[in-house]
This record gives structure tokens, C-alpha cells and sequence, in this order.
């Protein structure tokens, strides 16, 4: 990745939208959709990898940790079921799970369908542990999803893209 973004998405009823800027590759997506129930940050960035193939997604590559993907897709599947072990997770991440916001985020997400697929994509090595990418199927329908392990392997951050 190493390309810094600013990004903004949100909606109403009825409508979603998103702006994806690129700043240091001067390019700017903007998605306006009278879709509701729909992430559209994946589609800006693929729109962005058209324009500039540097920030395309990672395309699926031989897993150099196999287990780590394989609890990792366990963790996941189980924030999807309301059930996680907190152990698992860096304690700001275990407070946020706990609101109501990290809920109503996990329910939303396991409204999309089963996990059906999980699949490796991409390590980053960071300065305190690392982040791991995947392509993750829920029913039908494909999202990226990045988690950011600390130095102890616990799971400091997840994100949807």
C-alpha cells in the first residue's frame, strides 16, 4: 500500500456515498449512490486502481502463515456471531467492541451473509507488528479486510475496505 488517503463515506436512507482522495497520486473518486445498504469504498478503490495501477488491491498470493489466517478467519467468523474471545484483541480494541458502535458494525456486517470465503492477499511489517490482508465473501459479496496484529500477536485494529 504506502499511499496516503483521505477518505470520508456515509449516507442516509436510501442513499450512500463516498470520496476517496489519493493525495500523493493526485487522484480523487468521488461515488454518489441512491443504494443504501451498500459499501461503495471498495468499488472507489477500484475505480482508483483503473486510473493508477500502483493502488490497485493485492491480488491473492501463497499464505506465509496459514494458521495465523486460519484463527484469524475463526475471529472473524466469530465478531460475525457475536462471540469473541477479548483475549484476542489489544485492550482499546476490546473497548471497542464492547460499544455499541463495534456491535452494531459486526451485525451489520453478518446481515451481508455467511463467510464463505477467506482468503490472503497481502503482509505489511509496521514498525510495531504488522497488517494482514484479506478477501473475505459474505453471502455473495466480496470485501477486503485488513487487521493489524501488535508486537504480541493480539489484534489491534480490523478494518473493512
Amino acid at each position: 500500500m504506502g499511499h496516503r488517503v483521505l477518505r470520508h463515506s456515509g449516507g442516509t436512507p436510501g442513499f450512500s456515498s463516498v470520496i476517496y482522495r489519493f493525495v500523493d497520486d493526485q487522484l480523487t473518486v468521488i461515488i454518489l449512490t441512491n443504494h443504501s445498504d451498500m459499501i461503495v469504498d471498495q468499488l472507489a478503490i477500484d475505480i482508483a486502481g483503473m486510473y493508477v495501477p500502483a493502488l490497485a488491491r493485492p491480488q491473492a498470493r501463497s499464505d506465509p502463515a496459514p494458521q495465523t489466517s486460519l484463527s484469524l478467519k475463526r475471529v472473524t467468523a466469530g465478531l460475525l456471531n457475536g462471540k469473541y474471545d477479548p483475549a484476542l484483541f489489544t485492550p482499546a480494541m476490546r473497548i471497542f467492541l464492547s460499544t455499541a458502535t463495534g456491535k452494531g458494525l459486526w451485525q451489520w456486517f453478518a446481515s451481508h451473509g455467511e463467510l464463505n470465503s477467506f482468503t490472503f492477499s497481502d503482509r505489511e511489517e509496521t514498525g510495531n507488528g504488522c497488517v494482514l490482508r484479506y478477501r473475505v465473501v459474505l453471502g455473495e459479496n466480496p470485501y477486503w479486510f485488513s487487521v493489524k496484529l501488535a508486537e504480541d500477536d493480539r489484534i489491534a485494529q480490523i478494518r473493512w475496505w
